[in-house]
């Protein structure tokens, strides 16, 4: 059975990842791009490349990798600057390309000294922006007289720095404590040497003596085993060694005392003076997380760490394999609890502005009606933000002429809006007797775009139908009385962003829109018809919600497979019937918007 299971592990990861491994050191210059200053490219006696980076009054010098990678194993053989090396600062180190305000760094930064004295090692983590997590070391050799092997290892568990293969330094995911952590933006591998002499020797107190200029530092045998985005994954699996899933055994778990014991000189996690308000919360080892008494947790799928990079391989083994594949992996915990279904509305919901109204039906179910006026529009949201989950509302709309008013149900992000998550339905009305277009749309990171429209095959002013949306780490699916009108995939690709980590929250609104969501804007708004009034009851919420420093996942007792959905083939054949029948629109197909070419994830949606 163990063979079995492995030979189907490997067969899998086949399938679904890819791994970029370039395991011999050879030339450098093959991996490596010289961006800058006097860097020198020479061969040692066995013809193999070693870079010089060097460092005077006017030039610094640096270089990079030609790929990124989305985490790996990095090894460098660096020797220092000799000498008086007081003021420079040699530096190994990762980091992203995107937005500064949420970049994600890994650090290695060398700090010069007088002759004599030691180097100190400075090592520091930033993720999403945030960094301050600085831990220094003096090294236990000196780092001039010969080349030594600098290490980042980077994993979804943790990260590990290490030299000559001896752990000194490891971060932990806790993203589920919520501890920003670097795991989906690709890094690209640095080296440059610079002058610091503002703060890098003995506080800045110890200046650069330019009259030992140049400084060198010199590096050879870069080696990369990692995951460089490839054009159809950006994901990667287990290699022929163990750095994808390393965590420590007792050999680096002892290293890591003695470092800590004997060479360690500055820890964030111990500056009572930097954080006098309390340490940060990754400062000491988080404890295992304990249910609430109050939740029901589901005995098949209690308390399993969920990978995004495992769902493929865990979904195509059943749910007993899930357990087992995702229970040790993973960025993101999750508890499955059960949830009762919804009553009153106002549990749930918010209301914002405008004519807002709360009613009750025949059964005692609330109802929320949003009004829109000349003067007014109106609104609700959830009181809750959601990392997944799925939304269901059952929706009356604007009878007779709604021309020119847009009725909303949708999920958005809060943050920055030039990188915000949004999941959009867009009721757009009509004169009377022509029916409803559903308009859709889906922003991630800041990239919206994706517009398709469809007719409604019934009238949705009459009664109430159910509106869906699913969102899980593979798709989001968006249904009407349960068929499925649309699906976007997560493609797992950095050219199509997908929502994956913003939590979003739910909001309905309806409001004015007479200058696009009738015939282009051909028909305005009649305000003799108004007030225009939209109906909403029974909000379901079957989702992801913060609570204290986790996300609990409720799962109702009648369906907990909306976090590893995809469609069936009866689900595709039905999404198949609405395109051919009811879709209207769809940006995929609109040559005259994209004459150069549509946009990478249309062939696969």
């Amino acid at each position: 059975m163990g063979q079995a299971r492995a030979h189907l592990l490997a067969s899998l990861w086949a399938f679904y990842l890819t791994l970029a491994i370039s395991m011999v050191a050879g030339d450098l210059t093959n991996d490596l791009d010289i961006m800058w200053g006097n860097s020198k490219v020479i061969y040692d006696s066995s013809g193999k490349q070693t870079i010089a980076l060097t460092l005077d009054r006017w030039t610094t010098s640096a270089f990079r990798s030609k790929s990124t990678y989305l985490f790996g194993r990095i090894d460098m053989d660096i020797k220092l600057v000799a000498g008086n090396s007081a003021g420079t600062v040699t530096t190994l180190y990762m980091i992203t390309e995107g937005l500064w305000q949420f970049h994600d760094e890994i650090d290695l930064e060398f700090l010069g000294n007088t002759t004599g004295e030691p180097y100190t090692l400075h090592t520091n983590l930033y993720a999403r922006g945030k960094g301050g997590r600085e831990k220094r070391y003096k090294l236990w050799f000196d780092p001039t007289a010969d080349f030594h092997t600098y290490t980042i290892i980077w994993n979804q568990n943790n990260i590990l720095i290490l030299v000559d293969d001896k752990l000194i330094r490891q971060v932990k995911n806790n993203l589920m404590y919520s501890v920003p952590y670097p795991n989906y933006q690709p890094m690209r591998v640095y080296g440059s040497i610079w002058n610091a002499d503002d703060w890098a020797t003995q506080g800045g107190r110890v200046k650069t003596d330019w009259s030992q200029a140049p400084f060198t530092a010199y590096f050879r045998n870069y080696r990369a085993i990692a995951c460089p985005p490839q054009q159809s994954s950006s994901l990667c699996g287990p290699s022929s060694g163990n750095w994808f899933n390393q965590e420590l055994d007792q050999t680096r778990k002892q290293q890591l005392q003695e470092v800590d014991n004997n060479y360690k000189i500055y820890d964030y996690c111990t500056d009572t003076k930097r954080f006098k308000d309390g340490l940060p919360k990754e400062s000491n080892d988080v404890p295992v997380h304990t249910p609430s008494k109050n939740l029901s947790i589901s005995t098949q799928h209690t308390q399993f760490a969920h990978s995004l990079r495992h769902l493929a391989l865990a979904k195509a083994m059943g749910p007993r394999a899930q357990v087992q594949l995702l229970a040790p992996m993973g960025a993101l915990y999750l508890i499955l609890a059960i949830s009762p279904v919804i009553s009153d509305m106002t549990n749930s919901l918010d209301m914002l502005w405008g004519n807002t109204q709360v009613a009750y039906d025949d059964t005692g179910h609330q109802i929320v009606s949003l009004s829109l006026d000349r003067w007014t529009t109106s609104a609700f949201r959830s009181k809750t933000k959601y990392l997944f989950g799925r939304i269901d509302m059952d929706i009356k709309l604007v009878a007779k002429d709604s021309a020119g008013t847009v009725t909303t149900l949708y999920m958005i992000t809060e943050g920055l809006w030039d990188i915000h998550d949004e999941i959009d339905l867009e009721f757009l009305g009509n004169t009377t007797g022509e029916p409803y277009t559903l308009h859709t749309n889906i922003y991630a990171r800041g990239t919206g775009g994706r517009e398709k429209q469809y007719r409604l095959w019934f009238d949705p002013t009459e009664d109430f139908h159910t509106y869906t949306i699913i969102w899980n780490p593979q798709m989001i699916l968006i249904l009407v009385d349960g068929t499925p009108i649309r699906q976007m995939k997560n493609q797992l690709r950095k050219d199509i962003p997908f929502p994956l980590y913003q939590p979003m929250r739910l909001y309905a609104s309806i409001w004015d829109a007479d200058d696009w969501a009738t015939q282009g804007g051909r028909i305005k708004t009649d305000w003799s018809q108004a007030p225009f009034t939209a109906f909403f009851r029974n909000y379901r919420a079957n989702a992801c919600v913060p609570v204290k420093t986790s996300w609990i996942c409720s799962q109702e007792s009648n369906d907990s497979s909306w976090f590893t959905q995809d469609l069936d083939e009866e689900g595709s054949q039905k999404l198949k019937d609405v395109d051919e029948k009811y879709k209207i629109y769809d940006y995929c197909t609109d040559s005259r918007r994209y004459p150069n070419g549509y946009p990478p994830e249309c062939g696969s949606q």
